[in-house]
């Protein structure tokens, strides 16, 4: 009973955060070094399914600073598996884009990453069931499927240190475009733009108000976007170029 230990709080609650938080103890009296956020999940699907970014941000602003662990669906009758809840791939992708691109402790349940759907049973045994081989197998070969998509987030992830322990802070657009979620996340010096286009509609362009955010006009580096997809950074603002429907893009702040 000497060794490191690591614990882990899983209380099903939601929309109460002072509950949730107390399971983190005090700083005189610790309890759980983590503690699963059943709001994240609540907030990813209600963004994706309204097209709106307002209950996605609360969240993470709620969020901040705390280690919470966040999922999308698990082995309980919480939601439903991504692929089951969103027909296209588009939304699959922002999804898996929304939890790991997040300065939280992200948990992929099993089968997610390749778009393993619930199965027709009752009870969690819809959740509970071998994966799919050959599908997993025909997306490794795809460099466009879910599964390589997963995998370039969690290379994203592992690279830059600010996606997953930055400091937090909401960016708007201007004019307000409430489909469009954007956060800028800093580590170290490090600065990272993340952007999400939760409708629809494909945008040419989208600008963000970066006013009394700790950046100054420094060159926007892609990690995350399309081939056309770009960002400058100029007084205060940051114009994105190419913004499709469903889709995430970050960007590195440059010295």
């Amino acid at each position: 009973f000497g060794s490191h230990k690591f614990m882990v709080c899983e209380a099903w609650i939601t929309d109460d955060r002072e509950r949730m938080d107390a399971y983190f103890g005090t700083k005189e009296a610790p309890e759980f070094h983590m503690v699963f956020d059943f709001d994240a999940g609540i907030s990813i699907y209600n963004a994706l399914n309204n097209g709106s970014t307002s209950v996605f941000i609360d969240e993470l602003k709620m969020a901040a600073g705390k280690t919470y662990g966040s999922f999308l669906n698990n082995h309980d009758l919480y939601q439903k598996r991504p692929a089951s809840e969103f027909a296209d791939i588009e939304r699959q992708k922002l999804a898996a884009a929304t939890l790991l691109l997040r300065p939280q402790i992200p948990f992929v349940y099993f089968g997610n990453e390749y778009g393993q759907k619930n199965q027709d049973t009752r009870g969690d045994m819809q959740y509970r069931y071998a994966p799919d081989w050959k599908e997993i197998e025909r997306q490794t070969a795809d460099n466009e499927s879910l599964l390589a998509y997963h995998k370039q987030l969690l290379s994203i992830r592992a690279q830059y240190p600010a996606l997953r322990t930055g400091d937090f802070s909401v960016i708007s657009s201007v004019p307000e475009n409430k489909t469009v979620g954007a956060y800028l996340l800093e580590k170290d010096g490090e600065r990272i733009i993340c952007v999400f286009n939760f409708s629809g509609n494909n945008y040419s362009t989208v600008t963000l108000n970066l006013e009394g955010l700790p950046v100054t006009d420094l060159p926007c580096k892609k990690i995350l976007g399309t081939d056309k997809s770009g960002a400058v950074l100029n007084d205060g603002k940051v114009i994105l170029t190419d913004l499709p429907a469903y889709s995430a893009q970050v960007y590195l702040l440059t010295l």
